[in-house]
Protein backbone atom coordinates (compact mmCIF):
# COMPACT_ATOMS: atom_id res chain seq x y z
CA UNK A 1 0.00 0.00 0.00
CA UNK A 2 1.18 3.50 -0.62
CA UNK A 3 1.96 5.47 1.65
CA UNK A 4 -0.70 7.74 3.76
CA UNK A 5 -1.96 11.08 2.66
CA UNK A 6 -2.13 13.59 4.83
CA UNK A 7 -5.44 14.50 6.58
CA UNK A 8 -7.62 15.74 4.38
CA UNK A 9 -10.25 18.66 4.11
CA UNK A 10 -13.80 17.22 4.06
CA UNK A 11 -14.59 18.53 0.27
CA UNK A 12 -10.82 16.59 -0.75
CA UNK A 13 -12.11 13.56 1.47
CA UNK A 14 -15.29 12.94 -0.41
CA UNK A 15 -12.82 13.37 -3.60
CA UNK A 16 -10.52 10.68 -2.04
CA UNK A 17 -13.79 8.26 -1.48
CA UNK A 18 -15.96 8.49 -4.42
CA UNK A 19 -14.12 10.50 -7.79
CA UNK A 20 -12.57 6.85 -9.42
CA UNK A 21 -13.53 5.36 -11.97
CA UNK A 22 -15.45 2.26 -11.17
CA UNK A 23 -13.35 -0.70 -11.94
CA UNK A 24 -12.42 -4.54 -10.27
CA UNK A 25 -10.50 -4.75 -8.51
CA UNK A 26 -11.34 -1.32 -7.33
CA UNK A 27 -9.10 1.95 -6.54
CA UNK A 28 -9.05 0.97 -3.12
CA UNK A 29 -6.58 -2.37 -3.88
CA UNK A 30 -4.45 -0.81 -5.91
CA UNK A 31 -0.77 -0.63 -4.15
CA UNK A 32 -0.30 2.78 -5.86
CA UNK A 33 -3.13 4.38 -4.73
CA UNK A 34 -2.37 6.98 -1.85
CA UNK A 35 -4.52 6.29 1.48
CA UNK A 36 -5.85 8.43 4.12
CA UNK A 37 -4.69 7.32 7.11
CA UNK A 38 -8.40 7.57 8.47
CA UNK A 39 -7.72 6.10 11.88
CA UNK A 40 -4.85 9.02 13.35
CA UNK A 41 -7.79 11.57 14.15
CA UNK A 42 -10.81 8.77 14.95
CA UNK A 43 -13.06 11.90 15.75
CA UNK A 44 -12.23 13.80 12.45
CA UNK A 45 -12.99 10.54 10.41
CA UNK A 46 -16.38 10.24 12.27
CA UNK A 47 -17.18 14.01 11.92
CA UNK A 48 -16.83 13.17 7.98
CA UNK A 49 -18.70 10.13 7.57
CA UNK A 50 -21.49 11.65 9.96
CA UNK A 51 -21.70 14.30 7.46
CA UNK A 52 -21.98 12.56 4.50
CA UNK A 53 -24.71 9.92 6.31
CA UNK A 54 -26.57 13.33 7.24
CA UNK A 55 -26.70 15.15 3.89
CA UNK A 56 -25.83 12.40 1.11
CA UNK A 57 -27.65 14.84 -1.43
CA UNK A 58 -25.10 17.76 -1.25
CA UNK A 59 -22.01 15.52 -0.63
CA UNK A 60 -22.64 13.34 -3.81
CA UNK A 61 -24.21 15.18 -6.53
CA UNK A 62 -21.14 15.50 -8.08
CA UNK A 63 -21.36 11.24 -8.41
CA UNK A 64 -22.96 8.74 -10.32
CA UNK A 65 -24.36 5.24 -8.26
CA UNK A 66 -21.73 3.07 -9.67
CA UNK A 67 -18.98 5.41 -7.79
CA UNK A 68 -21.44 6.43 -4.98
CA UNK A 69 -21.90 2.20 -4.19
CA UNK A 70 -18.23 1.83 -5.41
CA UNK A 71 -17.17 4.81 -2.35
CA UNK A 72 -19.59 3.28 0.04
CA UNK A 73 -18.38 -0.11 0.01
CA UNK A 74 -14.87 1.78 0.76
CA UNK A 75 -16.56 2.93 3.47
CA UNK A 76 -17.92 0.11 5.26
CA UNK A 77 -15.74 -2.69 3.89
CA UNK A 78 -12.61 -2.88 6.29
CA UNK A 79 -11.14 -4.72 4.13
CA UNK A 80 -10.67 -1.74 1.98
CA UNK A 81 -10.12 0.70 4.84
CA UNK A 82 -10.52 1.13 8.56
CA UNK A 83 -13.15 4.15 8.37
CA UNK A 84 -15.90 2.37 10.45
CA UNK A 85 -13.37 0.89 12.97
CA UNK A 86 -13.55 4.33 14.46
CA UNK A 87 -16.94 3.45 15.79
CA UNK A 88 -15.17 1.41 18.28
CA UNK A 89 -11.91 3.84 18.86
CA UNK A 90 -12.50 4.98 22.30
CA UNK A 91 -10.46 8.03 21.36
CA UNK A 92 -13.62 9.30 20.31
CA UNK A 93 -16.69 10.16 22.77
CA UNK A 94 -19.64 7.76 22.98
CA UNK A 95 -22.20 10.21 21.68
CA UNK A 96 -19.94 10.75 18.79
CA UNK A 97 -19.52 7.49 17.65
CA UNK A 98 -23.22 6.34 18.28
CA UNK A 99 -24.18 9.85 16.54
CA UNK A 100 -22.41 8.39 13.65
CA UNK A 101 -24.47 5.36 13.29
CA UNK A 102 -27.63 7.07 13.77
CA UNK A 103 -26.66 9.32 10.73
CA UNK A 104 -27.23 6.15 8.84
CA UNK A 105 -30.90 6.11 8.97
CA UNK A 106 -30.52 9.00 7.22
CA UNK A 107 -29.08 7.51 4.49
CA UNK A 108 -30.96 5.14 3.52
CA UNK A 109 -34.01 7.30 3.62
CA UNK A 110 -32.46 10.03 1.21
CA UNK A 111 -29.80 7.83 -0.58
CA UNK A 112 -30.94 4.16 -0.77
CA UNK A 113 -34.45 4.53 -0.53
CA UNK A 114 -34.82 6.78 -3.63
CA UNK A 115 -32.13 4.89 -5.70
CA UNK A 116 -33.00 1.57 -5.30
CA UNK A 117 -35.29 -0.81 -7.60
CA UNK A 118 -37.64 -2.52 -5.35
CA UNK A 119 -36.14 -5.70 -6.45
CA UNK A 120 -34.54 -7.84 -3.43
CA UNK A 121 -30.62 -9.11 -2.87
CA UNK A 122 -31.42 -12.30 -1.66
CA UNK A 123 -33.61 -13.98 -4.44
CA UNK A 124 -31.06 -12.03 -6.81
CA UNK A 125 -34.22 -10.37 -8.85
CA UNK A 126 -33.43 -8.64 -12.13
CA UNK A 127 -34.00 -5.18 -12.49
CA UNK A 128 -30.85 -3.86 -9.71
CA UNK A 129 -29.63 -1.04 -9.57
CA UNK A 130 -26.37 -0.03 -8.54
CA UNK A 131 -27.06 0.92 -5.17
CA UNK A 132 -28.88 -2.24 -4.72
CA UNK A 133 -26.44 -4.48 -3.53
CA UNK A 134 -24.49 -2.07 -0.92
CA UNK A 135 -27.67 -1.69 0.74
CA UNK A 136 -28.39 -5.02 0.96
CA UNK A 137 -24.87 -5.64 2.29
CA UNK A 138 -24.60 -2.81 4.68
CA UNK A 139 -25.31 -4.71 7.93
CA UNK A 140 -23.37 -7.91 6.54
CA UNK A 141 -20.46 -5.97 5.74
CA UNK A 142 -20.44 -3.47 8.49
CA UNK A 143 -18.51 -4.73 11.35
CA UNK A 144 -20.49 -4.59 14.09
CA UNK A 145 -20.68 -7.81 16.30
CA UNK A 146 -23.31 -7.21 18.60
CA UNK A 147 -22.41 -7.50 22.45
CA UNK A 148 -25.54 -6.71 24.81
CA UNK A 149 -23.44 -7.48 27.58
CA UNK A 150 -21.29 -4.84 27.28
CA UNK A 151 -22.52 -1.24 27.71
CA UNK A 152 -20.46 0.58 25.33
CA UNK A 153 -21.15 -1.53 22.91
CA UNK A 154 -25.23 -1.81 23.44
CA UNK A 155 -25.41 1.26 22.97
CA UNK A 156 -23.47 1.20 19.28
CA UNK A 157 -26.00 -2.05 18.93
CA UNK A 158 -29.12 0.07 20.44
CA UNK A 159 -28.27 3.06 17.76
CA UNK A 160 -28.32 0.02 14.84
CA UNK A 161 -31.09 -1.30 15.64
CA UNK A 162 -33.23 2.09 15.94
CA UNK A 163 -31.74 2.53 11.78
CA UNK A 164 -32.69 -1.19 11.39
CA UNK A 165 -36.48 -0.32 12.59
CA UNK A 166 -36.27 3.24 10.45
CA UNK A 167 -35.55 1.59 7.52
CA UNK A 168 -38.61 -0.91 8.26
CA UNK A 169 -41.13 2.31 8.21
CA UNK A 170 -39.31 3.23 4.86
CA UNK A 171 -41.94 2.77 1.26
CA UNK A 172 -38.50 0.89 0.03
CA UNK A 173 -38.56 -2.97 -0.22
CA UNK A 174 -34.97 -2.79 -0.58
CA UNK A 175 -34.59 -0.51 2.49
CA UNK A 176 -36.98 -2.96 3.94
CA UNK A 177 -34.74 -6.12 3.32
CA UNK A 178 -31.58 -4.56 4.08
CA UNK A 179 -32.99 -3.97 7.62
CA UNK A 180 -34.23 -7.34 7.67
CA UNK A 181 -31.03 -9.24 6.46
CA UNK A 182 -29.57 -7.09 9.44
CA UNK A 183 -32.28 -8.15 12.17
CA UNK A 184 -32.02 -11.22 10.80
CA UNK A 185 -28.20 -11.74 11.64
CA UNK A 186 -29.06 -9.90 14.83
CA UNK A 187 -31.61 -12.12 16.63
CA UNK A 188 -29.86 -14.62 18.49
CA UNK A 189 -28.51 -10.88 20.76
CA UNK A 190 -31.79 -9.66 20.79
CA UNK A 191 -34.59 -12.04 20.18
CA UNK A 192 -37.07 -10.33 22.14
CA UNK A 193 -36.81 -6.97 20.55
CA UNK A 194 -36.18 -8.43 17.17
CA UNK A 195 -39.25 -10.37 17.15
CA UNK A 196 -41.35 -7.69 18.09
CA UNK A 197 -39.85 -5.23 15.27
CA UNK A 198 -40.67 -7.91 12.77
CA UNK A 199 -44.23 -8.58 13.90
CA UNK A 200 -44.94 -4.75 14.11
CA UNK A 201 -43.39 -4.64 10.11
CA UNK A 202 -45.66 -7.51 9.22
CA UNK A 203 -48.96 -5.80 10.92
CA UNK A 204 -48.30 -2.68 9.30
CA UNK A 205 -47.90 -3.96 5.59
CA UNK A 206 -50.57 -6.34 5.36
CA UNK A 207 -50.20 -6.12 1.64
CA UNK A 208 -46.39 -6.72 1.80
CA UNK A 209 -45.87 -9.48 -1.16
CA UNK A 210 -45.15 -12.90 -0.22
CA UNK A 211 -41.69 -13.08 -1.28
CA UNK A 212 -40.48 -10.13 1.49
CA UNK A 213 -43.19 -11.47 3.98
CA UNK A 214 -41.44 -14.70 3.81
CA UNK A 215 -38.13 -13.13 4.08
CA UNK A 216 -39.59 -11.38 7.17
CA UNK A 217 -40.61 -14.80 8.94
CA UNK A 218 -37.16 -16.08 7.88
CA UNK A 219 -35.18 -13.42 10.08
CA UNK A 220 -37.48 -13.40 12.69
CA UNK A 221 -36.08 -16.53 13.27
CA UNK A 222 -32.55 -15.83 12.96
CA UNK A 223 -32.38 -17.41 9.63
CA UNK A 224 -31.46 -15.35 7.02
CA UNK A 225 -28.59 -15.41 3.96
Amino acid sequence: MAEATAPLTYTDWLTHVFDHPVADPAWYFSTETGHWDETADPRLTLRYVTRLFSEPEAALEPYDDARIAQGLYYLIDTGASCHVLTLFDRRAPLPERVGCLAAMATLFERLFAPRCADVLGHLDEPGARPLNMVCYMWWDVLPLAPAPQDRERAALDNAALDVMAACLRLNSEACQESALHGLGHWQQYYPARITRLIDDFLAANPALRQALRQYALSARRGCVL
